[in-house]
């Protein structure tokens, strides 16, 4: 509870933008004195920038040090800089101002921060001096508001009201009430209350712009936005909503002028970040969204729209945990949400989950009309469920709404279809599919492309040669030809060949990252692992997130004898591939040779669980446990019979 000492007097009249936009009023005792004449003026003027640079410019001492830090509080308070107020405030401290005093800004300060429960702290049990204690009942107000006490924020916006029923921050705080108990017309009241008594702040304008908004009176919520910002151009929250509308409005340059406006005094606010986030995905940049939205947690993991937007830039990234997680939130709250449907339907299928995608899809295959995208999504979870006959027909179905120009049509269906048919093992049905597909003159390079690899892994090279031959043809400019003219190479054994169409790809295109991958692993046939280690390390460089490229590195690394580096990037593959148990061997190579003995045997043991039906892998893990000394463990595996080491499984020099 709030000691009182007197009656009050107002305190600044211009409100800081925060959760509770109180600020300190110029009557103050030290605004007599001259020296501080000018600063005060410019605070008078809201000019709070040109203050706070003319207060750290002065240089005085004693008792007027105390007012220069005081005073240089209450600008930064304005601008809302929670942390450098705070600052301000500890040094008048130091320099003799007494608690009671400062108690009051300091509490705003710790609010402005998010510190609401120090805010609450500082102030209880204090005497708060008479000309400060009506904000101390608005910073309690608001500070409880934020913690969702509620019945309490509202008896402390009710004693500042019986304080003085002229000040407008009273009655803000209790439009802010009523709004959250979604009472609009008693928001709308008070609100107009406080704009009677201080039309002219940005706050109130702010509050009248929010409750249009919820009553769906765009054009004037846009209006009370507009004149919050004029009166206050720092206005955070003005600043947020008028960039929300403009990217409602495709209006994005003027959306990031207003989102600058916000990050020049919170270069961390979360709703700031959400909506750049939402620019970055409308623009394709779902890596650069996806780092924004991780920043402004946890909004991102409560706000619908950013929960949303999180789901759909994850199912982009193809980040399924996340996706699924993020998207199955959302439709839970909207099941009506065609868009998070889709996304969550096509998400379950990449992670095996096809039965669970068309369920997802149930509602919209039963309506009366169908969509293309629908279709799509649906037919590839049908062949995933191994139902492939159900499956075409949907991608049949599909194919005629593109062709009879239905809006959402999609390119590639016949594509489609055959990736689906391949990826239930339907190969010789998949390659004649392409091959109709690609018999046309205006056949597409990502279909050649897509048969070539195929070929390749049907062992069709003659036919993988000759496509190959064919996306070349149609554009020797392009690196795909020659990566894929490497890896038929690979796949025959000839190594040597393969490095050079690999360097050929990357003479076309630096940036054509899977030439790295596959040098790299050419280079490491033909004991070249310094070589491949620099083709990896490039990669990784820009692609970060390569898990096959941190195991090849890994090994690329232990082949050197740098078994010490290897083992943090063996980590990190095993960590993502723990069924690889090729890899899981050689990271239980690199852990002894690297001196990490019982990580080593740790490891060398789980090996021999996960390889239970792999021979030549048991011996190997056998004999590795028999080298650090522990022969109990090594009697089984080494029990087991097993064919020789092949050279693939054998460790490079």
């Amino acid at each position: 509870m709030i000691a009182r000492v007197s009656a009050f007097s107002r305190l600044h009249k211009a409100a800081y933008i925060a959760l509770a936009f109180t600020v300190f009023d110029g009557n103050g005792a030290w605004a007599q004195y001259d020296p501080f004449d000018a600063a005060q003026a410019l605070l008078d003027q809201q000019k709070y920038q040109e203050a706070i640079e003319y207060l750290n410019n002065m240089r005085v001492e004693g008792d007027d040090a105390v007012k220069q830090y005081m005073l240089l509080a209450d600008a930064l308070l304005q601008t809302g800089a929670g942390i450098a107020s705070e600052t301000a405030i500890e040094r008048a401290r130091r320099l003799g101002a007494t608690y009671a005093v400062t108690v009051v800004p300091y509490a705003k300060s710790l609010l402005i921060q998010g510190k609401y429960n120090g805010a609450l702290s500082a102030l209880r049990g204090t005497s708060i001096p008479e000309d400060m204690q009506l904000a101390a009942f608005i910073i309690s107000g608001d500070a409880n508001f934020s913690i969702q006490k509620y019945d309490v924020a509202q008896r402390d916006y009710e004693a500042a009201q019986a304080l003085d029923d002229s000040d407008f921050q009273a009655y803000l705080g209790l439009a802010r009430l009523q709004l959250r108990h979604g009472s609009l017309d008693k928001a709308k009241e008070f609100a107009q209350a406080a704009e009677v008594r201080a039309a002219g702040n940005t706050m109130v304008q702010y509050t009248m712009g929010l409750i249009s908004r919820y009553l769906g009176s765009m054009d004037d919520a846009e209006r009370y936005f507009v004149e919050s910002v004029r009166l206050y151009a720092g206005n955070v929250m003005a600043n947020l909503e008028l960039a929300s509308l403009r990217i409602n409005q495709g209006r994005i340059n003027e959306a990031e002028q207003y989102l600058d406006t916000v990050y020049k005094s919170s270069p961390g606010q979360p709703m700031g970040l959400y909506l750049s986030a939402v620019i970055l995905a409308t623009r394709g940049e779902y890596g650069d969204a996806a780092l924004l939205l991780n920043r402004a947690r946890p909004l991102s993991d409560r706000y619908l729209p950013a929960v949303y937007v999180r789901g759909l830039v994850a199912y982009q990234l193809n980040n399924l945990t996340v996706a699924h997680e993020a998207l199955e939130k959302v439709v839970a709250v909207k099941p009506g949400n065609v868009t998070a449907r889709l996304a969550l339907a096509s998400t379950y299928n990449k992670q095996g989950r096809p039965l669970t995608a068309l369920e997802m899809l149930a509602p919209m295959l039963e309506a009366k009309t169908v969509d293309v995208q629908t279709l799509t999504i649906a037919a590839a979870a049908a062949i995933n469920a191994g139902d492939a006959a159900q499956g075409e027909k949907y991608y049949r179905k599909a194919a005629a709404l593109n062709d009879a120009g239905a809006s959402g049509a999609i390119a590639g269906l016949d594509t489609r279809l055959a990736l689906a048919q391949y990826a239930v093992g339907e190969t010789e049905k998949a390659l004649a599919t392409l091959t109709t597909v690609t018999a046309g003159s205006a056949v597409e390079i990502r279909e050649l492309s897509l048969m070539g690899s195929m070929q390749i892994r049907t062992k069709d090279f003659s036919g993988a040669a000759e496509t190959i031959d064919r996306i070349i043809k149609i554009n020797p400019r392009l690196a795909l030809g020659y990566n894929m003219r490497g890896t038929l190479f690979f796949k025959l054994g000839d190594f040597q060949s393969a490095v050079a169409f690999y360097s050929q790809a990357l003479e076309t295109n630096p940036q054509f990252y899977d030439a790295h991958r596959n040098r790299g692993l050419a280079y490491m046939r033909v004991g070249k692992n310094a070589r491949a280690e620099n083709d990896l390390k490039t990669l990784l460089e820009q692609q970060p997130d390569d898990t096959l490229a941190k195991a090849a590195l890994a090994k690329s690394l232990l082949n050197q004898g740098k078994a010490e580096e290897a083992v943090d990037f063996f980590r990190e593959a095993f960590r993502e591939l723990p069924t690889s148990f090729e890899l899981a061997a050689d990271y239980a190579q690199a852990l002894a040779d690297a001196g990490v003995t019982s990580r080593a045997i740790q490891q060398a043991r789980a090996t021999t669980i996960l390889a239970a039906d792999k021979p030549d892998v048991l011996k190997r893990m056998g004999l590795l446990l028999l080298d650090l000394d522990q022969a109990r463990a090594a009697e089984r595996p080494l029990s087991v019979p097993y064919t020789p080491l092949t050279p693939r499984h054998k460790r490079q020099g």
